[in-house]
């Protein structure tokens, strides 16, 4: 199949959030081209020899992916609708060209005290220092948000280590590639119910919940948000974006147990002020906030409103 290039720019604020919602419309692929490299990442460089040309630029550049079967123009003038910015420069590209490339740089990482996160095609007997891991979780995002590398992601994944106890049932509201499903049943919880609108991401979810031999307790569930869940669970996790968040704030606290955990991520630190209110407006007392470069994760519990009120 051939598929059209597209590539624009946005600034460095607004490409995670840019570059997430394009996957509302019926996005491939999406890359984010940035040449900075942070002072962290040239230590690890070991080449001091080496002078770097690195001014941290305000635009970065996002490369996209369209089938030529769809009807470019018009998803092209919806994007441009929705985010005013200078579209675009196209080409043809081959599938082989870009839907694998990105995997050699995608290589196993631990995430918190007991998580090892490894790509499918990836063998963690090469890897020494994790070849101890006490929990391993296999992935294959393909296209769906959810490689574990996002801070976000980890943010969630560490919050989940942390609050899941043995036999707990949740939702995972946008499950993506259900990685935070699989770590929370991988962690020792019970009946797990992965959601997510789009049913790509719902198919590859439900190709890494079979890999990594947890169907037994995830069931996922193609629908809106937590519209599709009817039954109280002990936590829900989303990673999803503060709107959003704020959104299903009243939804989630109808599903949620007496003292039942929120985790809510996806957060620019400079909505967390939309965020905070919201969850206290709805019913949660937020128990514990960390943040990670730009982005923050709230860890929140449900009661029943009227003790707030009190």
């Amino acid at each position: 199949m051939k598929y059209i290039e597209i590539e624009t720019q946005v600034s460095r604020e607004e490409a995670e959030i840019f570059s997430a919602q394009l996957y509302d419309y019926a996005i491939q692929g999406v890359e984010i081209i940035d040449n900075y490299i942070s002072e962290e990442e040239q230590n690890a460089m070991y080449v001091d020899a080496l002078s770097f040309d690195n001014a941290q630029e305000e635009q970065v550049g996002i490369r996209f992916y369209l089938s030529e079967e769809e009807n470019i123009q018009q998803i092209l003038e919806e994007i441009q609708g929705r985010f005013p910015t200078q579209i675009f420069t196209h080409k043809v590209s081959d599938d082989e060209d870009w839907a694998h490339n990105w995997k050699k740089f995608y290589k196993p990482f631990s995430v918190g005290e007991r998580m090892v996160v490894k790509p499918i095609w990836e063998n963690l007997d090469q890897w020494q220092e994790f070849k101890h891991a006490e929990i391993v979780i296999d992935i294959d995002p393909g296209m769906a948000f959810g490689s574990g590398t996002h801070e976000t992601t980890s943010l969630c994944m560490k919050a989940i280590e942390k609050y899941t106890h043995r036999g707990d049932t949740f939702v995972d509201v946008g499950c993506g590639s259900g990685i935070l499903g699989i770590a929370a049943a991988k962690l020792g919880a019970g009946q797990g119910f992965l959601v997510d609108i789009d049913e790509n991401a719902c198919k590859i979810a439900r190709e890494n919940i079979k890999t990594n031999q947890v169907h037994s307790q995830l069931k996922v569930i193609q629908g809106n948000l937590v519209e599709a869940i009817s039954e109280t669970v002990d936590f829900v996790v989303a990673n999803i974006f503060a709107e959003v968040i704020v959104a299903v704030a009243p939804s989630v606290h109808q599903i949620l147990k007496e003292g039942g955990y929120f985790i809510a991520s996806g957060i620019l630190v400079e909505k967390e002020p939309l965020v905070r209110d919201a969850l206290e407006k709805n019913g949660f007392e937020i128990t514990e906030s960390r943040r990670d470069g730009e982005w923050s994760v709230f860890v929140s519990r449900a009661y029943d409103r009227i003790r707030n009120e009190v």
